[in-house]
């Protein structure tokens, strides 16, 4: 509970930059530099590491659609052949060597896909 309550005071204090209650110069940066910085402030700062999630795991696969997929939706992952796809399964948290028991990750996990289409692009899921 204490780390939902430190991320929430995170975004909270994010809030409040954003709203212009921000320190000296800060209103120069973008809001996705000051999000960053904030969560540098609650996590520590890590090089070459991501502020939030950065723990996870990366894996290569296949999406086969069910039968009958492509009538839900025009999600062109739907329409028939299978499609390659990269996914990430993380932790919560900026700390890159916590334990996924640590209590800086309040047991939340995040999952993104990203489906390789048959034209070249990419299409994301998070």
């Amino acid at each position: 509970m204490r780390s939902f309550q430190c991320v929430a005071m995170g975004f909270a204090l994010s809030a409040l930059m954003a709203a212009g209650a921000t320190r000296a110069g800060a209103e120069d940066e973008s809001l996705g530099v000051r999000l960053v910085n904030q969560m540098n402030a609650l996590y520590g700062r890590h090089p070459g590491v991501r502020a939030n999630h950065a723990k996870g795991a990366v894996f290569e696969g296949t999406f086969t659609p069910a039968q009958g997929a492509d009538a839900l939706s025009s999600a062109v992952f739907l329409k028939g052949a299978p499609t390659p796809l990269v996914i990430r399964f993380s932790n919560a948290g900026g700390v890159p060597d916590a334990p996924d028991t640590d209590p800086s990750t309040d047991r939340i996990r995040g999952m993104a896909i990203k489906f390789h289409l048959p034209d070249r692009s990419e299409q994301d899921m998070i």
